[in-house]
């Protein structure tokens, strides 16, 4: 869920990497078998992105704080944390207006149709339609957010209270993403603007 980090990270890579990357999380794994390989590159940079995430010191840190509400969940939710930190503190990352960016991830996956393997265009295009990263700066799109995860989810984890939890450790979460994100950002060769 957290696409608006991945489309921060690969903003500078070509259109191939781009796509891969925002695929990643969306395309199985028999499915990005069938991609061009340069699109793979992207869903392989999608990956190392999840990795070097999943297994930072200070992304573990977070996960415990968030684990006695959510359980297994706590990494999932920790990255839409995540991307709710960087959309509140945009300016401090890109030198680019936030909303001409959106429209342009918008844009790009529109472009780039074809590409995309049509099992998951009901989900791109619900993406697209319902403006999912624009919901993150919305207390109703976040909500909306959290809604779809819990449909998708095995078990009932507490998503209900997950904007309630976010504003009870929002500033342990905000040190923890300052300092995380500028190295996730350095790993993928991604320039700060500020």
């Amino acid at each position: 869920m957290n696409y608006l980090s991945h489309f921060y990270l690969s903003a500078e890579a070509d259109d191939d990497v781009h796509l891969g990357n925002f695929l990643g999380d969306i395309v199985s794994k028999s499915e990005s078998d069938l991609l061009p390989e340069p699109v793979k590159k992207g869903v392989e940079l999608h990956r190392f992105i999840d990795h070097f995430t999943d297994n930072h010191p200070l992304v573990l840190v977070g996960k415990r704080l968030l684990y006695p509400d959510f359980g297994k969940y706590a990494s999932v939710v920790l990255d839409v944390y995540f991307d709710f930190l960087l959309i509140e503190r945009w300016d401090d990352f890109s030198a680019q207006a936030l909303e001409p960016f959106l429209q342009e991830c918008y844009q790009f996956i529109r472009a780039h149709q074809p590409t995309i393997p049509i099992t998951v265009w009901p989900q791109v295009h619900a993406m697209i339609e319902g403006q999912w990263m624009n919901g993150y700066l919305t207390t109703a799109g976040r909500l909306n957010l959290f809604a779809r995860l819990a449909r998708r989810a095995k078990y009932d984890k507490n998503f209900d209270i997950a904007l309630d939890i976010y504003e009870t450790h929002r500033d342990a979460l905000r040190d923890l993403h300052h300092q995380f994100f500028p190295e996730l950002m350095d790993a993928c060769g991604k320039r700060t603007f500020s």
